[in-house]
């Protein structure tokens, strides 16, 4: 029906919004003024008559397309505030991700790179140089406080890491005041070391607790997840807003 339709298109005519949800609008309100017009025509009345009152109950022009704007401008402000939130954690959650990947890998190399200065010393060990090494291990404590605390070494008996019962079983320690009660044997990383004469020590290098990956870049591991999850619910939202414009 010709009139129904320019009504319908007379209505919409100034909203602006997704097309293919405009149509489905149109399309929703010509079915209901064709199911209205049916309803009236099986009454009695003519089709030209029952087109006008159908209109008529449905409302002015004028009336209807200033609501509808209302709607659709309230509505797709909403719509785009989500989403423009949505992408803010999105970029959040990558930032915050990469720099914790990175953080992580340049960790991993200075905890490396630390350590294995003090097993290049001490590999150089013998009762002869322990002058010298104890001012290059106490450099490297000094250049490294605040991640390392203590360096001991202890002998290999038959290829055997055979633990120590007392400071006293220490080939070698630093400091030299360090008690048996101060060495926390968990925060800690040993290696096999052979010597330049051949023979075979256990070196353990005493760690300050997260000194593998610092508190800060961990912390943003578990920040990257929290932004992932205000991303998803922010989506949520801009997309319930979307199917909301729909039903209306």
């Amino acid at each position: 029906m010709e009139k129904i339709n320019r009504y319908v298109n007379s209505v919409y005519k100034h909203i602006g919004g997704d097309k293919e949800e405009i149509q489905i609008l149109k399309d929703e309100m010509r079915n209901h003024l064709l199911q209205i017009v049916e309803e009236l025509k099986y009454e009695g009345k003519s089709e030209e008559e029952s087109v006008s009152i159908a209109i008529k109950r449905f409302g002015e022009e004028t009336q209807l397309e200033n609501e509808l704007l209302g709607i659709f401008k309230f509505v797709n402000k909403k719509a785009k505030k989500a989403l423009i939130v949505a992408v803010a954690f999105l970029l959040i959650t990558i930032i915050s991700f990469a720099t914790f990947v990175v953080g992580t890998k340049i960790s991993i190399k200075q905890y490396r790179d630390r350590n294995n200065e003090i097993f290049n010393v001490m590999a150089s060990y013998n009762q002869d140089n322990l002058e010298s090494i104890d001012k290059n291990i106490g450099t490297l404590l000094n250049k490294y406080k605040g991640k390392i605390t203590y360096v001991t070494m202890y002998g290999v008996v038959n290829g055997q890491n055979e633990w120590y019962k007392d400071i006293k079983d220490l080939e070698y320690s630093y400091p030299k005041d360090i008690q048996y009660d101060n060495i926390d044997t968990f925060n800690s990383i040993s290696k096999q070391i052979t010597n330049e004469k051949g023979i075979k020590y256990n070196v353990m290098i005493g760690l300050v607790p997260n000194a593998f990956i610092p508190i800060y870049i961990q912390n943003l591991g578990i920040l990257s997840f929290v932004w992932l999850g205000c991303f998803v619910i922010s989506v949520i939202v801009w997309i319930s807003t979307k199917v909301d414009i729909s039903i209306k």
